[in-house]
């Protein structure tokens, strides 16, 4: 089987993830205001989400429950963030926001 998984969030300000073996939602969790990026690691063990109140939160998944915990942290932007990435190993996330600050 895969490991892969798949995260989206969208107008309604909830995070939903997947793992694509299964086909089933694996956990759905408030992610803010609408989710404009979504980034995770090769290891699904790291999810970061910008949103449009220019807030980044970062999520620690669970791999046996994929389940969403509360944010291990979140960084407040000058605007909307509409891109995030996290490093392949999950050691870093990094964000930009529409006003390029």
């Amino acid at each position: 089987g895969t490991d892969d998984v798949l995260a989206f969030g969208g107008f309604d300000g909830m995070l939903r993830i997947h793992a694509v073996e299964r086909g089933a939602p694996h956990a759905v969790g408030e992610c803010g205001d609408t989710a404009r990026g979504i980034a995770i690691d090769d290891q699904a063990t790291v999810l970061a989400v910008g949103d449009d109140a220019g807030v980044v939160r970062c999520f620690h998944l669970e791999r046996r429950h994929m389940g969403l915990s509360r944010p291990a942290w979140l960084s407040t932007h000058a605007a909307k963030v509409w891109c995030v990435a996290v490093r392949r190993d999950g050691a870093m996330v990094a964000a930009g926001d529409y006003a390029n600050a």
